[in-house]
């Protein structure tokens, strides 16, 4: 095997390991210190421990099963995104015309 290749991969894998373990921890840092987020909104509070659980299961999955965490890494991503994007309750926001801004 070629050692540019395998170090390539390597550095592929710590970054993307990296990368979501450090989203993990934040979701968990996030869920375990604000309040005001378990008050608001619950429902979001358990998406983002979810989400946070599988951030972490993956960063773990990167050095085991690198072709199935690549997968779930991007299907995370994608998936995160919709539900940031997400036409849901609005969470306190009032729609005026084309931009939204703070309920008063």
């Amino acid at each position: 095997m070629d050692v540019a290749r395998v170090t390539t991969k390597t550095i592929t894998k710590g970054v993307l390991s990296s990368a979501l373990m450090a989203s993990g921890l934040v979701g968990v840092q996030i869920l375990t210190t604000d309040e005001w987020l378990w008050n608001a909104a619950p429902t979001h509070a358990y998406g983002l421990m979810i989400f946070a659980f599988f951030a972490l299961v993956l960063a773990g999955a990167v050095w085991k099963l690198p072709k199935y965490a690549l997968v779930g890494a991007v299907l995370l991503a994608v998936i995160q995104f919709a539900a940031m994007t997400a036409r849901g309750d609005d969470s306190g926001l009032i729609h005026r015309g084309a931009s939204w801004s703070a309920a008063e």
